[in-house]
């Protein structure tokens, strides 16, 4: 019996959190603005690199502008998270994300080397979960006594499956 347990996040640690995610963010936004220099050049006239720069300057500011508000929301919606070990399964609850649950008996445990925990569910197919974020949780390295949490979630999975 689990009695639920609820784990958190270190808000001492959001720092790290932000930081990581703000760097994948600005991989994207390089990407994209790659491409759309590319095609900019490629359809360009003689004469127009004032127009190419001009588009270039505002959609970078756009691009990165939205990617801060974002990644602050994100943050913010991480002091609230909430990881909760019950009888039955793992859920997580947060402000402005959506509550997923996996039950025990259809728990995948599996751990990355940047310490990140995905938790999937082995009743949704794998199409799903990519596509739709349904039967698949993250835990970020961020959490507080990760390792008693990886530990517990462990035990479960090697009871189930």
């Amino acid at each position: 019996m689990l009695s639920n347990r609820i784990y958190k996040i270190d808000e001492e640690q959001l720092g790290k959190l932000k930081r990581r995610l703000l760097i994948r963010m600005f991989k994207y936004i390089g990407f994209v603005l790659l491409i759309i220099t590319t095609c900019q050049v490629i359809q360009a006239k003689k004469g127009e690199a004032l127009i190419i720069e001009g588009v270039l300057v505002f959609t970078s500011g756009v691009m990165i502008t939205s990617a801060l508000k974002a990644v602050k929301k994100i943050v913010n919606s991480y002091k609230t998270l909430q990881i909760i070990l019950s009888d039955e399964s793992v859920e997580v609850k947060a402000e402005m994300s959506p509550y997923k649950s996996i039950r025990w008996e259809n728990l995948i445990v599996q751990t990355k080397s940047n310490g990140t925990i995905n938790l999937y569910d082995n009743s949704i197919s794998s199409f799903q979960r990519k596509m739709y974020g349904k039967g698949w949780i993250a835990i970020q390295p961020e959490t507080l006594n990760k390792e008693a949490l990886l530990a517990e979630l462990m035990k479960h999975q090697q009871v189930y499956i």
